[in-house]
């Protein structure tokens, strides 16, 4: 699977259009994050504006995780094998991990570890998912790809802070923006994501204002 492919699964919940940016050039963006990073947690309270901005050009935001040196690429590898079970599964998928290695500490070193706790902790009030496909799923070339992928596009720019915003052109990375000396805090990193997008995009959209600084 191409980078470009992999980006488009995103769109896998649909998209809509802004009638004020119809004519705007998509814009393709992948979010390199870590699910036991505090400052990627705090990015999650931002990431539904950027998705928005991004989808209204026509294009496609892309969450990719990725390991930190003392860990196992199996968080990553049951967040890639939820997505194929829709985008709303991995949406929980998602925020059960963020508060599995995040808020508790979990190291989930094994997508078996992985899978039990999204079977324990999963909310009642939502369908679960086929739990044992989505063990099997983890092994998979798609899966394994997306993983690899992911952890590549990161280590040959250099990314050094987690959340990284990359931005896609024809199917390579092109503007890169971290968390950093430049943008010490997840607001300052996220207004400077949606100045991007506008600028990008060839349209600066009306709804590109400043995130708020309190989540």
């Amino acid at each position: 699977m191409t980078l470009r492919g992999l980006l488009k699964l995103a769109l896998a919940g649909g998209f809509f259009l802004n009638p004020i940016l119809v004519q705007a050039s998509p814009v393709y963006l992948v979010e390199l994050a870590n699910f036991a990073c505090p400052h990627c947690n705090h990015m999650e309270s931002f990431d539904p504006k950027i998705d928005a901005e991004v989808k209204a050009t026509g294009g496609a935001f892309d969450f990719a995780p990725v390991r930190a040196k003392s860990q196992t690429d199996a968080a990553a590898e049951v967040y890639f094998a939820a997505r194929e079970q829709g985008p709303q599964i991995a949406a929980i998928t998602r925020a059960l991990l963020f508060e599995a290695m995040y808020n508790d500490g979990e190291p989930l070193q094994s997508v078996t570890q992985g899978v039990v706790f999204l079977q324990q902790d999963w909310p009642k009030s939502e369908p679960a998912p086929n739990f044992q496909k989505m063990a099997t799923a983890t092994a998979t070339t798609t899966v394994q790809q997306s993983v690899l992928k992911a952890m590549q596009l990161g280590v040959s720019l250099g990314v050094s802070k987690l959340p990284a915003f990359v931005f896609i052109h024809d199917g390579r990375p092109g503007l890169v923006l971290e968390r950093g000396t430049q943008y010490p805090t997840e607001p300052q990193l996220a207004s400077a994501v949606l100045k991007a997008i506008a600028q990008q995009s060839g349209h600066a959209s009306p709804s590109s204002t400043s995130p708020s600084s309190n989540p």
